[in-house]
């Protein structure tokens, strides 16, 4: 049996290309959208749902997402200003009303706790608000009424389970697919410590309450699959926020089935409302959207905002290539094809390759994997995830930082990147004694952090062969100490060094960025090489030799991943189990210097 499991996927390339003239119109409509938007807030912070009219909280909602969905909450003054509205609006149940003539809660409880959910300031209102959801059950399906109706003939009026429970627009009716959907993002994208006790029954149920109300030729409408032995026709709204809400949840055909319906679909959409949540609902799935009747970018903001302020949100969350909500699919999919990582209240550290400038975009570890991979770790429980590199070339971190856009994706990071390079050490003795170096001083953070997560790209490099999860590590290696380009490893040898490093802060899981590589003179001066993959697993020597694979090169012919296979990991293919994509289906032979051509399979 396979000792570790590595994980292969295809991947789209996120990178920025020359924009194009559609792109273009896209950052200005949403810059007009954005603007828009800022404007039409309310003297009470809260947003309505056409400009001049009361507030609400559902269009408040989603101007806040909008308004922060690629950048943090912090403490700016227009997020500030809606949260407080939204905490007012708070009933002393814990939920939210449709209205502020409302008495009681509603299913826009979901959305206020989803987006409050990043707001340390509104800790207190998520978990009352989670507290109401989760004690909301709908009456339709209680054991008093499936009870009854065991009593009763079988009905012919519609086909569906009611022993599975979701949400309602409406506490205690009856189950939807579209409340039941927010309910369940709002449950997902909440830390574990702020969840009711029962969270994990009910979102079992309410998946398993979406597959069973999904419609037969795939997609779904709001909740009625058949009706008198009639097939229902889906929806393009409810089809999305029901997809989005399944990202998670096990994988059954349903799904599969689905997205084929929506892609499907795409053509005969001509709302931007529709167009901007499918589109978000694809990408979110790592799929572009196909060709439809009309394209956002031929709205204009006040266009959109005249059919509703939600609408214009949404618009303006489908053109921001950053978005944290929903993602632009990368890492976090991936990470569930791998067993349960042990992150739940700890401390993780991402530690990319960041090099500088990079307009092809073959250098560095791309920003939107970054930022993917640490949405994942948060929602797998990590108390708190960290990024982190010292750059070997450039002193100025800070100009890296800004040549890699790497806050357009993350958001303002503050005391979450740690700049290796300046960072206080620790004495590591050198156990394995690869190099004549006894001992090496590290950064404390590196050392002190409970799981560490080696983030590089997929390239070639001039004088080790390739450069990947293990060679990455050379980046922990502080040149406030060393120097840059941190020489004392060169001269002790580079494919030594790489052992002793990651004997000493070994990588607890690797996830490499082959979307698009270097091939060639890499790791600075080579040529881009598109791979469209990511590798990933919690065996850092099992994922660079199935990196090495996929590159068309023979990781035994590596010099330190051949030592690394008998002292820090697996190199043998008998002993690395292959999980997604086969390497025969991802393989692009890379390109390697005149030296390394024993390399080439």
């Amino acid at each position: 049996m396979p000792s570790v499991a590595i994980s292969v996927l295809k991947m789209q390339n996120p990178l920025d290309s020359a924009p194009t003239a559609t792109e273009l119109c896209g950052k200005t409509l949403r810059s007009e959208c954005l603007s828009l938007l800022r404007e039409l807030q309310n003297a009470d912070g809260g947003w309505p749902f056409h400009g001049g009219e009361q507030s609400r909280a559902e269009p408040t909602c989603w101007a806040l997402r909008a308004l922060f969905a690629s950048e943090p909450y912090a403490d700016h003054q227009v997020f500030r200003k809606g949260a407080r509205f939204l905490q007012t609006s708070q009933l002393a149940d814990g939920s939210w009303p449709a209205t502020s003539q409302m008495s009681t809660g509603s299913w826009v409880t979901s959305l206020a706790c989803s987006v409050l959910s990043g707001d340390a300031l509104s800790a207190d209102n998520v978990k009352a608000g989670l507290k109401w959801i989760c004690e909301d059950f709908p009456r339709d399906s209680s054991p008093f009424r499936q009870f009854v109706r065991s009593l009763r003939p079988k009905s012919a009026t519609i086909s569906q389970n009611d022993s599975y429970r979701g949400w309602g627009w409406t506490p205690r009716t009856a189950s939807w697919v579209e409340p039941t959907s927010f309910a369940l993002m709002a449950l997902q994208e909440t830390i574990p410590q702020q969840l009711p006790k029962n969270a994990a029954e009910r979102r079992n149920l309410a998946v398993s309450l979406l597959y069973d109300r999904m419609c037969p030729g795939g997609g779904w409408n709001c909740g009625n699959p058949r009706v008198y032995g009639v097939d229902g026709d889906a929806l393009v709204l409810a089809t999305c926020w029901a997809l989005l809400a399944l990202r998670d949840a096990p994988e059954k055909p349903g799904r599969a089935l689905s997205l084929a319906w929506l892609q499907k679909e795409c053509a005969n959409i001509q709302s931007a409302g529709s167009l901007a949540v499918a589109r978000m609902a694809l990408e979110n799935y790592g799929i572009e959207l196909p060709a439809a009747k009309r394209n956002l970018q031929d709205c204009n903001a006040e266009n959109l905002a005249e059919q509703g302020i939600h609408l214009l949100a949404w618009a303006c969350m489908a053109l921001d290539p950053g978005r944290r909500w929903p993602s632009i699919a990368m890492t976090t999919h991936a990470m569930t094809t791998q067993k349960q990582l042990p992150v739940k209240d700890k401390t993780v550290l991402l530690k990319p390759n960041l090099v500088g400038l990079d307009p092809q975009g073959m250098m560095n570890t791309h920003p939107a994997v970054i930022a993917a991979t640490r949405e994942s770790f948060l929602k797998l429980g990590a108390s708190r995830v960290l990024i982190g590199d010292g750059p070997a070339m450039d002193r100025d971190t800070q100009a890296i930082l800004e040549s890699v856009r790497l806050k357009e994706f993350t958001g303002k990071l503050g005391k979450d990147f740690c700049d290796l390079n300046i960072d206080d050490v620790e004495r590591v003795q050198l156990e394995t004694r690869a190099t004549r170096l006894k001992e090496l001083f590290l950064p404390k953070t590196i050392l002190g952090v409970d799981f560490l997560v080696s983030m590089p790209k997929l390239k070639t490099h001039h004088w080790a062969g390739v450069t990947l999860s293990l060679k990455n590590m050379f980046g922990i290696v502080p040149g406030s100490c060393y120097g840059w380009p941190k020489n004392v490893l060169h001269w002790a040898g580079i494919d030594r060094s790489i052992l002793d490093i990651n004997a000493a802060a070994r990588p607890d899981f690797a996830i490499v960025d082959g979307i698009l590589g270097m091939e060639g003179n890499g790791p600075i001066q080579g040529t881009p090489k598109s791979a469209g993959v990511l590798i990933l697993g919690n065996d850092p020597v099992a994922v660079d030799a199935t990196a090495c694979r996929v590159m068309g090169l023979l990781p035994e012919k590596v010099e330190y991943l051949s030592r690394a296979g008998t002292m820090l990991g697996h190199v043998e293919m008998s002993k690395i189990q292959q999980l997604g994509e086969g390497i025969d289906a991802v393989r692009a032979q890379f390109a390697v210097l005149p030296a390394f051509r024993k390399l080439v399979a």
